[in-house]
């Protein structure tokens, strides 16, 4: 027996039994719909859906999946990992989130047909009845902003941003980047604000400059303000590796102790507008907007084209 044979022949035996998300398209074309009505009887409801658009060349000849997103990880698509990796570790750190599925290991559906069907063969997904969602309140996660100390910018355009900075895709790597940057870019300027006052003034008494005299002159000889756009600031950290500095200090200020919990609260779901939503809440998101939500965990994708004529069948 092949293996793909075991796997689908367990997945018949047994529901709980899934193919990992990662070999959908390896092995999922093959589920029947035995399986799946089996699976959704079990676990789901015919009230509870959303949608998915899947890449046409790898998944229009299959008709059903069984998904566990738990058994893969997603990374964002067409762009970078940032905000994916910041989103992970407040709703695994933070208590009063952390009923919001991890980025990372959902898939993103949508309560509309039409926004599915531009990112492929569109799919009605049920996920498992106890699942909780998370809603982004908007269509896409891309139109939302983000406010980071006066600089705002929507959440993809922050990603081109840190990459632009040179900061790692790791959640503890990049702050600690981030925080290293603060402390050594104030430590230098505070060492050189110094000198040229005892340059000017002599060595007679003792001068401690201040977080003011420091900001002060950064902000003399540096114009990056929030009145910069995204390509001002990208280009402006092109143009030199060592102007990542000058805009950590910039947008995250002059104390490195306080540049996590900036991150935190800017990308927090109450600031970003999140949502954590239940399954039962679906029938009337699904009825009424066009709506980006994820949700991790197990679920059952049938192809649009088929739902109508099989729904009554379950």
């Amino acid at each position: 027996m092949k293996f793909h044979q075991f796997l689908l022949k367990e997945s018949a035996k047994d529901p709980e039994v899934h193919i990992a998300f990662k070999d959908l398209e390896r092995y999922m074309k093959d589920c029947d719909i035995h399986t799946a009505f089996d699976v959704i009887k079990k676990h789901c409801s015919m009230k509870y859906y959303l949608y998915r658009g899947f890449e046409t060349a790898k998944y229009d000849t299959n008709d059903f999946f069984i998904i566990d997103t738990k058994k893969g990880k997603r990374s964002s698509k067409n762009t970078t990992n940032y905000y994916t990796v910041i989103l992970d570790n407040i709703f695994d750190t933070v208590p009063s989130y952390k009923y919001f599925p991890k980025r990372s290991e959902s898939i993103i559906c949508t309560t509309s047909t039409k926004t599915a069907s531009l990112y492929g063969t569109p799919y009605v997904i049920l996920p498992f009845k106890e699942t909780i969602l998370g809603s982004v309140t908007e269509d896409d996660i891309w139109r939302k902003d983000v406010t980071i100390n006066g600089y705002t910018f929507k959440i993809n355009e922050w990603n081109d941003i840190f990459e632009a900075m040179g900061l790692e895709e790791d959640y503890r790597s990049f702050v600690n980047k981030l925080e290293i940057l603060v402390a050594d870019t104030v430590q230098n300027f505070k060492d050189t604000v110094e000198t040229e006052y005892y340059e000017e003034h002599g060595d007679d008494k003792d001068y401690d400059a201040t977080e003011d005299d420091i900001k002060d002159y950064i902000d003399n000889i540096y114009d990056f303000d929030t009145g910069y756009s995204v390509e001002e600031i990208t280009d402006f950290l092109h143009d030199d590796k060592n102007n990542a500095s000058i805009a950590a200090v910039k947008i995250f200020g002059l104390d490195s102790d306080k540049v996590e919990s900036i991150i935190l609260k800017a990308y927090s779901p109450a600031e970003l507008g999140f949502e954590e939503v239940s399954t039962k809440e679906l029938p009337t998101l699904t009825n009424n907007d066009n709506l980006e939500l994820w949700f991790s965990g197990k679920a059952v994708a049938i192809k649009l084209k088929l739902w109508d004529k099989i729904k009554h069948m379950i």
